[in-house]
């Protein structure tokens, strides 16, 4: 019907053609801003299975593309080891549930409000007479970890020449192998966040009797989202998105959907 109008109006030629000329580049007039947001193999944040992303990080970003319309959030895979070249390379512009002294000190970055905090703890087999005890001296134990992490008991150090030439440290590049190795003791300890952990056991209610958690931290960290400075999106917009989500009650129900403790949540402004 809009067509038989114009129709009607052949004076109007050169006002028909604005119309239509508006019709057809409306869509890139109301594009939105693409971020492209970084992640790399970090369960239940970032978890990979067959080359395909999934996780708490997956779910943030469908979670900000559906409320708001300035921003389009894309997910970009990197590697724990490759992030920092892939930042300085611009394949993504901001980087989620990372935390600026895990090897950022020195890149023009901006760091958002904190939205979860974490920890590294230890976890070892179930033994009779085996307590926390046994947490008190590890460095008597062969201990598994993951390629590209930084563990406060290896002094932050991620250089992979260094540490596997330690035999009794072992990298691999997933939590599920370093359980595996635990459970068939050809290692004594594997060191877990407890993000994960928690989710972990939500899936395998019937084995976690089998393992002793430990009460001493390897470390204790807040989860920002780390934004290069000049990006598409600057750290004040992505805080006030941020806001939204927290008072909405998004980030609230994100938590439960992936049974994260409520208590490492919103950590209390001292």
């Amino acid at each position: 019907m809009t067509y038989r109008v114009f129709t009607h109006l052949p004076s109007s030629k050169p006002a028909i053609a604005v119309i239509l000329a508006l019709l057809f580049f409306s869509p890139y007039l109301s594009a939105k801003i693409q971020v492209n947001v970084g992640g790399y193999y970090y369960p239940p944040f970032v978890e990979v299975t067959d080359g395909k992303a999934s996780g708490i990080t997956l779910t943030m970003l469908e979670i900000l593309n559906r409320q708001q319309d300035q921003y389009q959030f894309n997910f970009i895979l990197t590697t724990a080891k490759r992030r920092y070249q892939d930042f300085i390379a611009k394949k993504y512009d901001v980087i989620f549930f990372e935390n600026s002294s895990w090897g950022w000190q020195d890149f023009p970055l901006e760091i958002s409000e904190v939205y979860l905090t974490g920890e590294e703890i230890y976890l070892a087999l179930q033994r009779p007479g085996r307590g926390q005890k046994y947490f008190d001296n590890i460095t008597d134990k062969i201990i598994a970890g993951i390629l590209g992490y930084h563990y406060r008991f290896l002094d932050y150090n991620i250089d992979e020449v260094t540490l596997t030439a330690n035999s009794e440290i072992i990298l691999s590049e997933n939590h599920q192998t370093n359980i595996d190795l635990l459970l068939s003791e050809k290692v004594d300890i594997a060191v877990i966040n407890r993000s994960y952990l928690q989710q972990y056991f939500y899936r395998h209610p019937n084995i976690r009797d089998k393992f002793l958690i430990s009460d001493k931290l390897d470390q204790r960290y807040t989860h920002n989202t780390l934004i290069r400075k000049n990006s598409p999106i600057t750290v004040k917009a992505f805080n006030l998105l941020l806001k939204q989500l927290k008072s909405n009650g998004s980030l609230k129900r994100l938590w439960q959907q992936y049974h994260l403790d409520s208590g490492s949540a919103y950590p209390k402004k001292k």
